[in-house]
């Protein structure tokens, strides 16, 4: 009777060891983004689906604020000769010091927003920030801020001191949206800093909407 009550007692504990392992895995699968690739509804950063277009920067772009050397990105979404996001890199220099900027400017293109880090919106000279979005987040989310600005920075440098919500990041996003007749176009571009400069940012590729008519 002994022998067979510590049989009994050994296969309940190997049932109670296999359920803790299986419950662990479904709580790891539960942590992992879950993403409607074709949802209209969403806009989700890093998605790609039959509702995205979606542009690899190959190879990728550094954007490295240089004296001489102020590389910049002009990204077309349409194909029709204008440019609906720009990203910019400046070098400027004055009595006091030397400016490094990395940012998203609306110049000369459609009616273009950016969501901005509403804990570094406003910074003294430096402005407002773009939001950092992981892998997984909502782009289209009502709670993002959204502004219409000549710029809005990523990183910026003074005499060497960089700040801002995008350094020692790594594939992260920023969220921004063209305002095109009838259309809201919503897009996401990836980027990563640079381990030994850290006002440098390698842009790696973006997508965006669809229009209506597509």
């Amino acid at each position: 009777m002994d022998k067979i009550k510590i049989k009994l007692l050994m296969i309940s504990l190997l049932f109670c060891i296999s359920c803790e392992k299986k419950d662990s895995q479904i709580d790891l699968n539960d942590s992992e983004p879950q993403i409607e690739l074709d949802s209209n509804e969403y806009f989700i950063a890093g998605a790609i689906s039959s509702n995205i277009n979606y542009f690899d920067i190959n190879p990728d772009i550094l954007l490295l604020p240089e004296l001489n050397n102020c590389p910049a990105i002009f990204i077309d979404l349409f194909n029709d000769n204008t440019w609906d996001i720009l990203l910019m890199t400046s070098w400027e220099a004055s009595h006091s010091g030397i400016w490094e900027d990395i940012y998203v400017s609306n110049y000369s293109t459609e009616y273009l927003e950016i969501t901005i880090d509403t804990n570094l919106s406003e910074l003294n000279y430096y402005g407002r920030f773009s939001k950092v979005f992981k892998y997984g987040d909502t782009i289209n989310n009502d709670n993002n801020v959204w502004v219409n600005l000549e710029r809005v920075f990523l990183n910026s440098t003074y005499n060497g001191n960089t700040i801002g919500p995008w350094i020692n990041q790594e594939n992260k996003y920023i969220g921004t949206r063209n305002i095109i007749n009838q259309d809201t176009i919503y897009s996401w571009v990836r980027f990563s800093s640079v381990d030994n400069s850290p006002y440098a940012l390698v842009c790696h590729d973006y997508g965006y909407m669809k229009k209506q008519n597509d």
